[in-house]
């Protein structure tokens, strides 16, 4: 229970310490909906949201295209898009998060303790939206569950998200 407790605590700080260094709100990232520029990995962006995943440029692309191949990519296992996830999931607009959502939590559900942690991704995109914060939640009841050496290192890997 304790390590629960400081776990969050530090967590806490660092998503505080992100809203006061970047003066805006955790929740909102000022985009509103998701479009191909918000998925695309290796171009330059003038936020400080990190790139999410690259997508092939269809006829018109439209924001669905782009969630549909993001959940089938998430599915498949794509370790590049399972780090990204959270960040994708702040993007999107309220109307695209319901889907990515559901991708995410069955892959929290169906994976071993690692495989979340890595979900939860090497940034700290999952504490600044509601779902994100309880999906970490879920984890590190998992990560309690595991052998106290392999907790140790699961720990040690989320708290480095965290402050990342």
């Amino acid at each position: 229970m304790g390590r629960l407790l400081l776990l969050l605590a530090l967590g806490g700080l660092a998503w505080y310490g992100y809203g006061i260094y970047f003066g805006e709100e955790a929740e909102g990232s000022g985009i509103t909906e998701l479009d191909e520029r918000a998925l695309s990995v290796g171009e330059s962006r003038s936020d400080d949201v990190p790139e999410v995943v690259s997508v092939e440029p269809s006829d018109p692309p439209t924001a669905g295209d782009a969630i549909d191949r993001l959940v089938a990519r998430l599915q498949d296992g794509d370790p590049e898009v399972r780090e990204a996830a959270f960040t994708a999931y702040r993007n999107a607009g309220a109307s695209q998060r319901p889907r990515i959502e559901r991708a995410i939590r069955d892959l929290l559900a169906n994976g071993d303790a690692g495989e979340a942690v890595a979900l939860l991704g090497k940034g700290n995109a999952f504490l600044h939206t509601d779902f994100g914060r309880e999906a970490l939640a879920s984890v590190v009841e998992r990560i309690h569950a595991e052998s106290p050496a392999r907790a140790l290192e699961l720990s040690t890997d989320l708290l480095e998200s965290c402050l990342e």
